[in-house]
This record gives C-alpha cells, sequence and structure tokens, in this order.
C-alpha cells in the first residue's frame, strides 16, 4: 500500500512501514499537513523498491505489526541502514515502556513513537528526526566514563568533572556529554558548574518511555561551557528499588544522546550493587584514590571484592589524585598495593589552581589552564579516549603556530 501526497514541496518525506489501518490513518492525519508521506505493509516484499522510489527522510516501523515474524524488526532495520545509513529509524507501539523501548534501541532505532501521544508530541519526536538536530548521533555509540573513589576528599569528582571539560575545551565537536552526578544531595557537582538542577535521574527513568532530544535539551540542567548535567536526587529521600534498577538502562538510552558520558562517585549504599556492575561495565573504569593509608586500603578492598563480583579481570584504570611526590608512599607503592599493576595516572597535588577555579566559579580546565592539574588531565583524557587524543594534537599544534606568529610580531 502506498499513499503518495498532493504536495511534494521541500517538505520532509516519512515511510511508514505498517499493517495497522487505524494507526496509518491516524498518521496521514497528524503527519501529512506537515510532510509527505508514504506506507508500505510489513509483510510486502518491495520495501527497497518503495523505500528507493520514495527517498524517505524518516523511517517509521510499526513493532506492534502481526505481520512481523521473530527476527522481522532487526532484519528491516539492517535492510534499511544498507540503503540509507543516514535516515533517521522511529519505532512505535502502543505500549511505550522499558520492555519496547530498550529493545528497540539495540536494535538500532533513533527513536521511539507512542501511538498514544498527542499530535504535538508524535510532530515533536518527528520534526526533531528530520531537522537532524545534533542531539541525537548513531545508536549506542556514547562511551560511559565511570570514577569511584572510596573515601570522601579524595578529588573524585573533581577530576571526573576536569576529564569532561577537557572535551569541550579542546573540541566541541566531540560532544555533546553529560555528567551523571551519582552523589549525596545536596550536590558537590551542581555547586562547582555553577547550576540549579530541577530535574534528577529518577525524573528520566520515570520518562524514560518518552525521553527523547526535546527532553533532554529543555529539562537536562547545562552549565556556562557546555556541559549536561543530570543529579541523582535533589533531596536525601531514596528511591524505590525498581527505579533504582532502572538507572542502568536509563544511561543505555542516554548513549544515544550523549557522546560521552561521564558518572561520578557514589556515596549511596542502597546503589552499591547496581553501581559496582556500572563502574565495571563502563567503557572506561577510574579507581581513585590520594596517598592516605585509608583510601589505598580500601580500594585494595574493593578491587579483591570486585575480581569475585565479575567473572573475568576488571579493566580499571588507577589515578592517583593530590599526588605530592615528597610525601610517603610513592606512587609505584600505592599501585602495587591496591593490586593494579604499574597502569595509573598521576594528577599532582595543584591546589593553586583547582581551589582557585573552584572558588571562582570557572572551569577547571579551559583553554588557558596551564597547570600541572591541566595539564596531567588532558594527558589522562588522551590516553583514554582516541578521538580526544587526536583532538588534543590538533589544537596543540594549533596553539603552537599561534605562539611562534607572536614571537615572530614581537
Amino acid at each position: 500500500m502506498n499513499a503518495p501526497p498532493s504536495d511534494t514541496g521541500n517538505r520532509p518525506h516519512a515511510l511508514l512501514i505498517s499493517s495497522d489501518s487505524a494507526f496509518l490513518n491516524r498518521a496521514l492525519d497528524v503527519l501529512g499537513p506537515h510532510m509527505r508521506v508514504a506506507f508500505v505493509s510489513a509483510a510486502e516484499n518491495g520495501l527497497e523498491a518503495v523505500a528507493q522510489s520514495t527517498d524517505p527522510d524518516l523511517f517509521i516501523i510499526d513493532i506492534d505489526d502481526v505481520d512481523w515474524q521473530v527476527t522481522a524488526r532487526l532484519t528491516t532495520v539492517e535492510r534499511i541502514r544498507a540503503l540509507f545509513p543516514d535516515a533517521p529509524i522511529a519505532f512505535t507501539s502502543s505500549d511505550i515502556s522499558t520492555n519496547t523501548l530498550i529493545p528497540a534501541m539495540r536494535a538500532g532505532a533513533n527513536d521511539v513513537i507512542d501511538k498514544n501521544a498527542s499530535a504535538d508530541e508524535i510532530l515533536a519526536v518527528t520534526d526533531q528526526l528530520t531537522s537532524r538536530r545534533p542531539t541525537r548521533h548513531s545508536a549506542g555509540n556514547g562511551r560511559v566514563v565511570a570514577t569511584m573513589g572510596l573515601r570522601a576528599g579524595v578529588g573524585t569528582t573533581t577530576l571526573s568533572l576536569a576529564l569532561a571539560q577537557a572535551i569541550l575545551e579542546t573540541d566541541r565537536s566531540l560532544g555533546p556529554v553529560l555528567y551523571l552526578d551519582f552523589s549525596a544531595a545536596p550536590s558537590e557537582a551542581a555547586d562547582l558548574l555553577g547550576v540549579e538542577p530541577n530535574y534528577t535521574m529518577f525524573d528520566a527513568v520515570n520518562d524514560l518511555g518518552r525521553l527523547d532530544g526535546s527532553v533532554v535539551e529543555s529539562a537536562f540542567t547545562r552549565s556556562a561551557n557546555g556541559l549536561y548535567m543530570l543529579p541523582f536526587a535533589l533531596d536525601e529521600a531514596a528511591p524505590n528499588l525498581h527505579e533504582v534498577n532502572e538507572i542502568p538502562n536509563l544511561i543505555y538510552v542516554l548513549q544515544n544522546y550523549f557522546r560521552y558520558i561521564f558518572v561520578g562517585p557514589n556515596r549511596h549504599a542502597f546503589l552499591r550493587s547496581v553501581f559496582d556492575r556500572l563502574f565495571c561495565d563502563s567503557d572506561v573504569s577510574i579507581l581513585c584514590t590520594d596517598q592516605s593509608v585509608t583510601s589505598i586500603h580500601a580500594c585494595s578492598d574493593f578491587l579483591r571484592n570486585i575480581r569475585q563480583f565479575v567473572a573475568k579481570e576488571p579493566e580499571i584504570l588507577l589515578a592517583i589524585t593530590r599526588y605530592d611526590p615528597r610525601i610517603s608512599p610513592d606512587a609505584d607503592r600505592i599501585a602495587h598495593t591496591i593490586g593494579i599493576g604499574q597502569d595509573y595516572q598521576i594528577i599532582p597535588w595543584d591546589r593553586q589552581h583547582v581551589d582557585s577555579h573552584r572558588n571562582a566559579g570557572l572551569p577547571l580546565i579551559h583553554p588557558n589552564a596551564r597547570s600541572p592539574f591541566a595539564d596531567s588531565t588532558r594527558q589522562f583524557m588522551a590516553r583514554i579516549d582516541e578521538d580526544f587524543a587526536a583532538a588534543h594534537r590538533k589544537s596543540r599544534k594549533g596553539r603552537q603556530k599561534w605562539r611562534r606568529l607572536l614571537r615572530l610580531n614581537r
């Protein structure tokens, strides 16, 4: 079945793959005034021919369709991607929940449309997808960088925020970047960023079925230098267990909107098992300690427990924060005691830079930041991400060129 529009102007073109006549009629009523709409049945074999003849800007796949075979959703996405690698794909269903949302994202959908949503809500999703707003990128590509400190005061929040800020100050095209703050309220990260969030992870969990780019842009807090931030909670009230267990699914969905997600330290006993698993499953896992014996022993105990908790050797990087070479133990001894080998990064004690920037409300890492802390943070970020390393090298060459020109003009 194919329904070409009467107006073939420059409006975007949507191809709906469905056999639900009621849904198709409503879609035509809602989308017809705003875009060109064509239909094809899920049972038809001519999907490629219809798609090539209509050249859609958006594919909408009805996952409630009774004509679907067991693996048809995934194979249909693969067929579309082969012909139209850049075209966005939305799944639509009358039952939007984590049971449908997560499999849809894993199958490669860019978004999900609730059949029961209002016309304005449906148009908001299709408008976002067809306008190519930079709030969405390839499904599931966002990298998760988790930091954990076992004792308060070792600088875990400071380091995590600084790594996120290093990306934004080096090349904003590497973004967008999100900081998930798992610390107890009131949020230290919010204070350092100079923001007052009113939307939390648990708000996002409850909105999971309708979480899209418009919610991210309107509800997520954003700092002056462009870092998105989402706190765990705004008060000490503990959420229910269901909300806690949905956090990994929330992060999976957010990976579709953010290039990097930095996960801050956990200070909640009831979150320990979820956070430990999240820490181990992240793309980059950073364990933070200073030179204090209590922190070193806590990290050693944690790593020993984690090795029992997961079936394989965890890939964890050690960050020795607030390091002063004049104080014992030295970095090699710390790494040996914790049991992590020699794979560590020293973040030097640089109180003048860190405290002056924190107290003035300035980003810890910015283009003019030249200090032992800033330099070591950039080096650390270059170690853990190849895209950042390439952008950092390019940025350094550019600054060196301008310095040479300035010297010649003196």
